[in-house]
């Protein structure tokens, strides 16, 4: 990440000085990228101690930390003393992109680009140029752009995003329901892991299904089963499939309908061969697909004598009865 120079941070001649770790304020909201120290930081510090100073504003009663919370953590474990940088006293917003140039090195991901925006959008939205620029990103960028989307969300959703739960283009699904209709999906989404495709399918047909049948989402989840479904022993894969495969027969009754039907007629048409018996254009035709796989002479002629009995199952006319 490229950092420029930043704009607007009055920077005093920095001091430097000791202090036990545990004096030091580690809070701040600015510390919006803070993660548990890497196993490597806890043994260098073990075995070399502190070679970087973390950066503080000391302009109050006890220092208060801007940049170095893995740091700070590894020395209040180890219950030894902390070498501060003191840079003055500083605003809410340049202790934000004082953080951000401190982690120019770190890769700025869909999550960790939302807390930072969360943090500076709450301070003055109309700055966020700046923001953009320090993170070395076009506004103008699909992805800066999903990002201001995202921030429209309750922030409960963001660990979602950083848990890898959902991806960053699903803020523009999300983004169409209402506050109480995202409280009654954020269950169906806190608790498996989706694809970017299989969230955004779901999102868009709950959502279409609300629209057609004037229904909220709670009203709609009720009707095929969700809470059974979230409640099941079976795994994270099967729920999803199964609550996506119960969303999808609810917003497309008619062809599901189809679908079940003519699933009941293929199994029963093939049944005991090795054809297999599809359809490839979503009933948009009344063609079907036989197919097989032969592997020598003697297979071939097995295949040709089962289609011959098959040619004549009374099951083909359900397949191609006449449609509506």
């Amino acid at each position: 990440m490229n950092v420029p120079d930043l704009p607007n941070i009055s920077v005093p001649a920095p001091q430097l000085f000791l202090c036990s770790a545990q004096e030091v304020d580690g809070q701040g909201e600015w510390l919006f990228w803070s993660k548990a120290p890497s196993p490597i930081l806890e043994q260098s510090i073990k075995d070399r101690g502190q070679l970087v100073p973390v950066v503080v504003d000391a302009s109050g009663s006890r220092p208060v930390l801007i940049a170095g919370a893995a740091r700070l953590q590894v020395l209040s474990a180890l219950n030894r003393d902390v070498l501060c940088l003191d840079v003055g006293a500083q605003s809410l917003w340049d202790k934000g992109c004082m953080y951000l140039a401190s982690n120019s090195q770190e890769i700025v991901d869909d999550s960790r680009l939302v807390f930072a925006l969360r943090f500076f959008h709450a301070l003055d939205a109309g700055r966020l140029g700046e923001v953009f620029s320090a993170l070395g990103l076009d506004p103008r960028s699909r992805q800066a752009r999903l990002a201001l989307s995202w921030l429209k969300l309750p922030r409960v959703w963001d660990e979602l995003l950083a848990m890898g739960h959902l991806s960053l283009p699903c803020a523009v699904g999300l983004c169409s329901f209402d506050p109480d209709d995202l409280q009654t999906l954020f269950p169906f989404f806190s608790t498996w892991s989706w694809s970017r495709s299989g969230a955004n399918n779901v999102l868009t047909w709950i959502k279409e299904i609300m629209i057609r049948d004037r229904k909220k989402a709670a009203a709609v989840l009720e009707a095929l089963g969700g809470q059974e479904i979230l409640d099941t022993q079976l795994s994270p894969k099967d729920a999803m499939t199964t609550l996506s495969a119960a969303i999808w027969s609810m917003r497309f009754p008619h062809w599901s309908a189809m679908e079940e039907k003519f699933s009941t007629a293929a199994k029963a048409i093939v049944n005991k061969t090795k054809w297999q018996l599809s359809h490839k254009d979503q009933f948009e035709t009344g063609f079907v697909e036989l197919t097989t796989r032969v592997a020598n002479g003697s297979e071939l002629q097995q295949a040709i004598t089962d289609l011959v009995a098959l040619g004549s199952h009374p099951m083909w006319d359900e397949l191609f009865e006449e449609k509506d």
